[in-house]
């Protein structure tokens, strides 16, 4: 399972890190492992990557970024797997709706919230670069 540090997603994300912590601190999202005490590092998963970068872009462009949407979002992508993602994408679903039941609403429909493949090709190429430095 591959694991990003809280500094690797401040590099995807470029937000400022008290506004990360204060995310973390409220939990309105939270990491896979870690973050219970100094030394203890905040890990995440590819896929909750994936969420964050989805929630970051909507965040940064639309009205209806509300941090509970935000934590919601997060979540949803961090509960599927890298496998169900690239199953839909194949299909042709690789616009973000909404989280629904716990898992990311994909569509076909360009005009929808977020391109979850361009999403995942950043984090992608993030991971890749960084087992390759």
């Amino acid at each position: 399972m591959i694991l990003l540090t809280t500094g690797d997603l401040l590099e995807l994300l470029q937000v400022p890190p008290n506004t990360f912590h204060s995310w973390c601190e409220r939990k309105i999202v939270q990491p896979v492992s870690g973050g219970n005490g100094t030394g203890n590092q905040r890990q995440w998963t590819l896929m909750q990557a994936v969420g964050f970068v989805v929630a970051d872009r909507i965040r940064k462009s639309e009205s209806r970024s509300s941090l509970t949407f935000f934590g919601s979002t997060v979540k949803a992508f961090g509960d599927v797997s890298e496998e169900w993602l690239e199953l839909h994408l194949e299909a042709g679903l690789r616009y973000f709706v909404t989280p629904v039941g716990g898992k990311p609403r994909l569509s076909d429909d360009s005009s929808a919230l977020c391109d979850v493949q361009a999403a995942y090709q950043t984090v992608k190429a993030y991971v890749e670069k960084s087992v390759c430095a």
